[in-house]
């Protein structure tokens, strides 16, 4: 199988099982900077990183969602899939940056284009919530979120996003998003 095959059976098992409805596109921040015991120091956003602040962010979305009982009981999460997309280089997943990632980090920059990664998230929508009411409970959980930026945009899912979302690749698919 070449990759545009595995892709599109990638897209073809994410449309058949988690059958979003609801598409967000949420914009993550690059570094965050963490004061500890007076010291102040910057981390990178990773891959990994990313994967854990989504991980954290569908885990509160399902609390709130199902409630907090039936959370503790089942950890059942809502349906969802996620991929992360980037502007130019695609973060690995070592702690810290290679010298080549930030010389490139630093000429794209300089040129004027700034590297923003950002989520490509798909929901199914729970029956017992509105779009609009949906929509404010992503958008309040998201915010909480360390790595979050208040760019976020959520709709109802129009024409073929999920191959849009999976156009770079099945391996930006985020490690356990995949829920349905």
């Amino acid at each position: 199988m070449n990759k545009t095959q595995i892709l599109a059976t990638y897209v073809e098992w994410i449309d058949q099982n988690v059958k979003p409805d609801v598409y967000v596109v949420a914009t993550l921040k690059q570094r965050i900077f963490v004061n500890n015991f007076g010291s102040r120091y910057c981390i990178l956003g990773t891959f990994d990183r990313y994967a854990a602040a989504y991980r954290q962010f569908i885990c509160r979305l399902s609390k709130a969602v199902y409630g907090k009982r039936h959370w503790r009981r089942h950890k059942r999460l809502i349906p969802n899939a996620a991929t992360l997309e980037g502007n130019g280089y695609r973060p690995n997943s070592s702690t810290s940056l290679s010298k080549k990632s930030i010389s490139h980090l630093k000429a794209t920059q300089s040129v004027g284009k700034e590297v923003h990664f950002h989520l490509n998230m798909m929901f199914r929508r729970p029956d017992h919530l509105s779009l609009e009411m949906f929509a404010a409970l992503i958008k309040s959980i998201w915010l909480t979120s360390d790595w979050a930026w208040t760019d976020i945009n959520i709709g109802q899912r129009t024409g073929d996003c999920v191959s849009y979302s999976c156009k770079e690749g099945p391996e930006t698919i985020l490690v356990g998003s995949l829920s349905f």
